[in-house]
Parts: structure tokens; sequence; C-alpha cells
């Protein structure tokens, strides 16, 4: 969205599947680092270890790994593969350990970004329902924020509401697009460790 004119959705797709073809190694690396730490942190805390298959998950479980996902997993690996990507258009090797530092450097004022985010965001919401979508798009690059342009607290939602202004639909159907991408692959994906777990009678298939 920084773009003078902003950028077209299928090149903003050819682009990002370019990055991932031509760093799929060091985005797994990064990613998977995250997800497995957070995921075997989470899975010894609520048992799902040693737990039978239960097509249902209870309300506390999904309410914790709905708080780890925003406040932690989805941080910080949008402020890692922020530095990677800084690194890609500066046409230099992006490297999976200077992202990570830079992504674990920055986590402090990366999650109280995030938090103030989120109570604007619930405070919109409850106002009108209108106010909490405007403020969910234009203040939804905070990490980018942080990490690109080294703004803290109340300074990143305004960086990121600088960079949307003027673009906020544009903005907002690129991200329903990505979104809608992801939330197709991971529901194949879903389905399918669903189906093993029930096959084996083991949270643990769901937890990888």
């Amino acid at each position: 969205v920084t773009g003078a004119g902003g950028v077209g959705l299928a090149p903003l797709f050819s682009r990002t599947g370019g990055i991932y073809r031509g760093h799929l190694g060091m985005i797994l690396a990064i990613s998977g680092g995250v997800v497995t730490i957070v995921d075997l942190i989470l899975g010894i805390g609520l048992g799902d270890l040693d737990a039978r298959y239960s097509a249902r998950t209870p309300a506390g479980e999904q309410a914790a790994s709905f708080a780890a996902s925003v406040l932690v997993t989805t941080p910080l690996i949008t402020a890692m593969l922020a530095r990677a990507v800084l690194d890609i258009v500066a046409d230099e090797e992006p490297s999976a350990g200077r992202s990570v530092r830079a992504g674990l450097d920055v986590f402090a004022p990366l999650l109280l970004a995030v938090i103030l985010w989120i109570v604007a965001l619930a405070a919109g919401t409850v106002a009108l329902i209108l106010p909490g979508l405007y403020i969910a798009v234009s203040w939804y690059f905070v990490a980018q924020a942080v990490v690109v342009d080294d703004r803290r607290g109340l300074a990143a939602l305004m960086r990121s509401g600088e960079l949307v202004r003027g673009r906020w639909l544009r903005t907002a159907l690129t991200g329903v697009a990505f979104q809608t991408a992801v939330v197709a692959l991971g529901s194949v994906a879903g389905y399918a460790f669903d189906a093993g777990a029930r096959a084996a009678d083991a949270r643990a298939v769901l937890l990888v």
C-alpha cells in the first residue's frame, strides 16, 4: 500500500509467491520455529500432548490458543519476516538468524503496539461495528511500523494509519483476498490433520 498509486492485487500475489519460492526454507525455519515453541508450551500447559482426540475443543483452550496467536505467534512471525523482506527488496541475502534476532529485539514494543491496536479495535467495535472495521484496517500494519519505521506505542499505530490513509478500501480488499487464500490453504491442512488425529485418537496430531 505504500506505492504512490497503490499496487494491484495480481502483482502482490505474484511478488509474494516469488518470495516464498525463492526463500521457502528460510520462511519455514522462521515461522516453524516460532509456531513450534509457542504450540509446545501451549500443548504442555493444556495437556494436549497426551490427550485423546475430541471433536470439540473446550472454550478455555480456544481462548488460550487465540490469545497466543494474536499476541505472540502472528506478531513475532510478521516482525521477523518483515526484516527478511527488507533485505530481499534491498537485494541482500536474507538471514533467518538476523530476522529472528530483529523480531525478538522488538517484541516488547511490538506486543504493546498490538495490545493498543486490540484495545482500540474492541472499543470501536463496542461503540459501533463500522469504527471497529475502520480501526482494524487502518492500524493493521503496527508490526511493520515497529520493525521497519522503528515506531513505538501509539506512534506505530499512527504510522500504520498514515500508510493506509487514502487507500483504506484498497487495503481492506487486499487483506480480505490474502486472508481468504490463507484460510483456504489452512482449512485443507486442518481437515487432513483432524482426520489423522481422529484415526490415531490423539490430540497431539492436531498440535502438529
